[in-house]
């Protein structure tokens, strides 16, 4: 992938994107998304990165649709690899995601369960990017 699409990835998803954890009955795993009402970026941003996008319409009929594009464990990881270096906001949010992804199991080892460790680790982590994500003014 060409640098300037990387960089242009780090400042779409520094702007209108996120990285956290999602929760799933089945464990956790890292998730990056990119969000825009501009649709056919997002398409374009997908044909060079892969990930799906999911639209939603808003019932006020003032408002545009709006669209994510989302990436998820290994897939996630990849990303969050080839854009770190241009990060400028989420780059804790990144070290974090990415600190996160170390302590997935390798594919031969998937469904082998976790350390007692690895769990609380884990539990850390969600807790420092659900921090870092917080909207409003923190508390002091």
């Amino acid at each position: 992938m060409r640098e300037i699409d990387r960089a242009y990835l780090a400042g779409f998803i520094d702007a209108d994107g996120s990285i956290g954890v999602n929760k799933l009955q089945t464990g956790s795993t890292i998730r990056v998304t990119a969000s825009n009402t501009a649709i056919p970026v997002l398409e374009e941003l997908k044909s060079l990165w892969g990930g799906s996008i999911c639209i939603s319409s808003d019932k006020r009929s003032n408002h545009k649709p709006h669209g994510n594009l989302v990436w998820t464990a290994r897939a996630a990881k990849e990303i969050l690899l080839a854009i770190q270096p241009y990060l400028k906001i989420k780059q804790e949010q990144c070290r974090v995601a990415l600190s996160f992804m170390n302590t997935v199991n390798p594919p031969d080892k998937q469904f082998e369960p976790l350390s007692p460790a690895v769990r609380w680790a884990r539990q850390k982590m969600r807790g420092m990017l659900l921090h870092l994500n917080s909207r409003g003014v923190p508390v002091t």
